[in-house]
């Protein structure tokens, strides 16, 4: 709790952000920031969103989301039904939004980059040896 009031004092709150994902998907996610080549992130209603294609890689020119965020993660199937993943509890909970880490812009990494993995605690530990690299390239 301390940890959350020192990164609002800080950091400040901003706006609320939505993860979207084709129905089904599981598997890692990295999100690549600050890159000119890539399309700003859009906004629908109080939510930023991100929308992550199949291949789990996406890249926008926006920067990188700071400060506290209310983070919600949905599936929407073709039709547009959405269906919220859970993202709250611990280890053995429900959970399906698992890890995550933000590698600022270093002298391996041009950009930012944002990793986490979708799916059970289960596809987790079979998928670490496709974990990405933030240092591959896009």
């Amino acid at each position: 709790m301390a940890l959350v009031i020192v990164v609002a004092i800080t950091q400040g709150i901003g706006r609320p952000i939505r993860y979207e994902f084709a129905t089904g998907f599981i598997g890692w996610v990295m999100i690549e920031y600050e890159n000119p080549s890539c399309s700003a992130l859009q906004s629908r209603g109080l939510y930023i969103v991100i929308s992550i294609p199949p291949t789990g890689r996406a890249c926008t020119s926006s920067s990188a989301p700071m400060g506290w965020r209310y983070l919600r993660h949905e599936y929407v199937n073709p039709e547009g039904k959405r269906t919220v993943i859970t993202h709250q509890g611990g280890w053995d909970s429900d959970n399906r939004i698992r890890g995550g880490s933000l590698a600022a812009a270093q002298k391996t990494v041009r950009f930012p980059r944002e990793t986490f993995f979708v799916g059970t605690k289960d596809q987790l530990q079979k998928s670490w040896e496709k974990r990405p690299d933030v240092r591959d390239h896009m």
